[in-house]
């Protein structure tokens, strides 16, 4: 057991305790589930003293960036900030062995790549491999104290010389929206150095101090719940959950359980230029938001794979995840780092006699009346207990699957991942930023990019799974499926 870390010392310039939904995640992250990375690959060799020097920049603007999470000797988790030199965590990795001639599901095909497409499958093996890699303490231990920012590398010049850099968050102290945002600072950082100027970084909260945890933040009376009430409702959702359907284990899972644990597994799709254009015009001519319309293309997927029908299992549950800043009074800045997103729940029926658009409408306008009941502060503490428990008897989830529903997506906008002010790093594409799934989960978590594509910017989705629970071969199935049902739903004469 990694040793105990004793409350803040006189090295300690910034410390605050972890809120309940950020203690979660730590615990969850340490187990497997949030360990996110972004990956991004560049036709160019890059020093390692470049980077290095990009993440130390990063992290000496962002106090964040630079914590440990540690641990107290009654066992609360701390974020704490010393006041010693910034070191950040670099580590070049040996490129991965890939086998052009095999072609995996699933892979996003980069732009202008060789006809090998060898930096495209480079790019998703690294990934694959990066979510499955935990943080480790000076131990070697998934445990506290642990940094919060990592960065590893890949060099490889038989093809021209490429680099590919991977930014790794521990989901504790931050959220996807926040990872987004790392990611974005360090590249340009990173082309400001290599270019041999000084990199900048927007000023904001969060530059010079821990901001407060998102409980802290909640607007007064908007998530008053007593501990039985607490309670109560956290017995509701239990109870509620065992009507809710997952998707169907594969066969090995079920029959060789595996005591060796669970490992993440990621599948990535484009839409296309013209496909996205459709989409978005489809959401728009149906007046719904596009996060609902996949909401439904997933849940009607499930509903219609053929043991589902046979047996009439249609009663799904799914979270949508919310980025709160915008909620908060005084609203936080869109810039801020940290875990600021909240889970809000939902059970639904698919029915036959009700088109898909309909549903999709459903789902928004449900959506909407749970955000204006302010949903996402009033049932976090009972999701956070939920959590808790799952994380302490996994063995909860059916056939100690791990799994506690259909899948996880993310409300509003897509991230976007066109790379600005990177003109000398010559980016090739980048992949996330996606979250591992092979602790306590959903059956699959959906997250959506706008990508440039070789025509343009493109709508992408990817997801990620745990294996042997779900097979690659089970989840390319259905991601197909899904996606030829929203090709036909979106087309004009549909």
């Amino acid at each position: 057991m990694a040793p105990k870390q004793q409350e803040p010392s006189e090295l300690v310039v910034m410390s605050r305790a972890m809120g309940q939904s950020e203690e979660n995640w730590a615990r969850i992250t340490d187990q497997g589930t949030g360990i996110t990375a972004s990956v991004i690959a560049m036709r160019r060799d890059v020093e390692e003293q470049h980077i290095t020097t990009a993440a130390r920049e990063l992290m000496e603007h962002y106090p964040l960036t630079r914590a440990q999470i540690v641990e107290n000797n009654k066992g609360k988790l701390y974020l704490q900030v010393s006041n010693g030199p910034v070191k950040p965590i670099v580590r070049e990795k040996s490129w991965p062995a890939v086998d052009p001639s095999v072609e995996l599901p699933g892979v996003l095909q980069l732009p202008h790549d060789d006809e090998k497409h060898s930096l495209s499958l480079a790019l998703h093996q690294i990934m694959r491999s990066e979510l499955n890699d935990p943080f480790l303490n000076e131990n070697k231990m998934a445990a506290p104290p642990l940094g919060v920012l990592e960065v590893n590398f890949y060099k490889d010049s038989s093809s021209g010389p490429r680099t590919i850099v991977v930014i790794r968050v521990h989901s504790g102290a931050c959220d996807r929206h926040s990872c987004l945002l790392i990611a974005k600072h360090f590249v340009s950082a990173l082309n400001a150095v290599v270019e041999g100027r000084e990199p900048e970084f927007p000023d904001g909260p969060g530059r010079h101090e821990l901001l407060a945890s998102m409980e802290d933040l909640i607007p007064k009376g908007k998530a008053d719940k007593g501990f039985f009430t607490k309670g109560l409702d956290a017995i509701g959702y239990a109870l509620d959950s065992k009507k809710y359907s997952l998707l169907p284990f594969s066969p090995e899972f079920t029959k060789m359980p595996i005591k060796a644990g669970f490992m993440s597994e990621v599948l990535t799709y484009r839409l296309g230029r013209e496909g996205t254009g459709a989409f978005f015009s489809a959401c728009e001519r149906e007046n719904t938001s596009h996060a609902a319309a996949l909401a439904c293309a997933y849940l009607r997927t499930a509903a219609n794979i053929k043991e589902m029908k046979e047996k009439k299992l249609n009663q799904f549950c799914f979270t949508g995840v919310l980025d709160c800043r915008p909620h908060f009074e005084p609203q936080l800045p869109e810039t801020v780092l940290g875990n600021y997103s909240a889970g809000i729940f939902q059970g639904t029926r698919v029915k036959d006699d009700i088109s898909f658009w309909e549903m999709a409408r459903l789902i928004s306008t449900k959506t909407q009346k749970e955000i204006s009941k302010h949903k996402h502060f009033s049932e976090l503490p009972v999701l956070a207990m939920l959590v808790g428990q799952l994380i302490k008897h996994p063995s909860l989830a059916p056939s100690s699957s791990k799994r506690s529903g259909l899948f996880t997506m993310f409300f509003g906008e897509s991230a976007h991942t066109q790379w600005k002010n990177a003109e000398s790093l010559n980016v090739a594409g980048s992949l996330g930023p996606l979250a591992s799934m092979h602790a306590v989960g959903p059956c699959f978590c959906a997250c959506e990019s706008m990508i440039e594509g070789p025509d343009g910017p493109e709508l992408c989705i990817s997801f990620t799974f745990a294996t042997p629970v779900y097979s690659r071969d089970q989840m390319h199935s259905f991601a197909t499926s899904i996606l030829e049902l929203l090709a036909l739903e979106s087309s004009e004469s549909h």
